[in-house]
C-alpha cells in the first residue's frame, strides 16, 4: 500500500492511521495494554507507514521535491514517531509495573518524592520522546553510508542549498559517493550527531524521574549507543567507511554510567 508523502505530516495522515487502525485492525487492540493511549499507538502507525515509503523502488528520474524528508521539521516528526513513541510506550510498561498508574487518573505518583509540579507526566513524556530522537538521529548519523546504498535519505532536502551540496545529495540518493565527497559525509552525519547530542541532553533528566529498575538499563543503552557521535568517516577499498568510537570508550563510559 502506497501512501502520499505530504498526507504522513499532516493531521490527515494521522487520522488516516487511526480510520486505518479502527476499521483493519481493532482485534489487534487486544493485545496492547490499556495503560498505553490509543494516541500513542496511532503515532506510532503514523511512523510505520512513512517508513513504507523508504521501501519503495528508487526514483529513476530523481527529484529531490519528492523525497519523504523535506525540512528539519519533517526529520523531527519522523524520528519522534519512529523511536521517540516507542520510548513511551516503554515508560507506561515501567509506571504500570511499578504501580504508579490509574487507568483513570494516569500517573498517580512519581518513583522520585515529592515530584515539582513542574515535572509531570506530560514533561516525563516529552523527556522521553527527546531520548528517542536522540536516538534515532545517531541511527541516521552512524548509517548515513548503509542507507545510500539502498536508496534512503534521511537528511532534510533543505540542508542541501549549494550546488555542491545539491550533487552530493544525487550522489547520496543513488549510493555514488566517491572520495570527494568524503567531506560531505563527515559535514552532514556530524551534524545528525550534534542535533542528537542536543536532543540527548535535554532528555537526560527523564532517567531522574522513572523506576529506578528500569532508568537504570535503559540509560545505560542510551550512554553507550550514543558514543557513536563521535565516530568518523574515512575512504578505504573503495569506499566511505565509518570508523567506530574505539570498543574500550564504550566500555569506560558503560562503566561511568553504571557509577552514577
Amino acid at each position: 500500500m502506497v501512501f502520499q508523502c505530504q498526507n504522513i505530516y499532516s493531521n490527515e495522515g494521522l487520522q488516516d492511521a487511526k480510520h486505518e487502525i479502527e476499521g483493519l485492525y481493532v482485534p489487534s487492540f487486544e493485545t496492547i495494554p490499556r495503560f498505553i493511549p490509543q494516541e500513542v499507538i496511532f503515532e506510532i502507525i503514523a511512523g510505520f507507514r512513512s517508513d513504507l515509503l523508504f521501501l519503495q523502488q528508487p526514483m529513476k528520474n530523481f527529484d529531490p521535491s519528492k523525497l519523504l524528508i523535506q525540512t528539519e521539521e519533517d526529520l523531527l516528526l519522523y524520528t519522534r514517531r519512529i523511536l521517540g513513541y516507542p520510548i513511551v510506550t516503554l515508560i507506561y510498561g515501567a509506571w504500570d509495573a511499578d504501580g504508579l498508574l490509574d487507568s483513570e487518573k494516569g500517573l498517580i505518583q512519581n518513583s522520585k518524592d515529592p515530584v515539582p509540579e513542574s515535572k509531570s507526566q506530560e514533561w516525563i513524556l516529552d523527556r522521553a520522546i527527546d531520548i528517542g530522537i536522540a536516538a534515532q538521529l545517531i541511527d541516521m548519523a552512524k548509517d548515513l553510508m548503509r542507507d545510500s546504498h539502498e536508496g534512503r535519505v534521511y537528511i532534510p532536502v533543505s540542508w542541501f542549498q549549494t550546488p555542491e551540496e545539491k550533487a552530493f545529495l544525487i550522489a547520496l540518493y543513488h549510493g555514488t559517493v566517491d572520495s570527494r565527497m568524503l567531506a560531505m559525509v563527515s559535514k552532514y552525519s556530524a551534524h545528525l550527531a550534534r542535533m542528537a547530542d542536543d536532543y540527548y541532553k535535554r532528555g537526560l533528566p527523564l532517567f531522574d524521574h522513572i523506576p529506578g529498575d528500569f532508568a537504570f538499563p535503559l540509560k545505560l543503552f542510551c550512554e553507550v549507543y550514543m558514543t557513536s557521535r563521535f565516530d568518523t568517516w574515512r575512504w578505504k577499498g573503495g569506499r566511505v567507511e565509518r570508523v567506530r568510537t574505539s570498543n574500550w570508550y564504550r566500555i569506560w563510559t558503560g562503566l561511568k554510567a553504571m557509577r552514577k
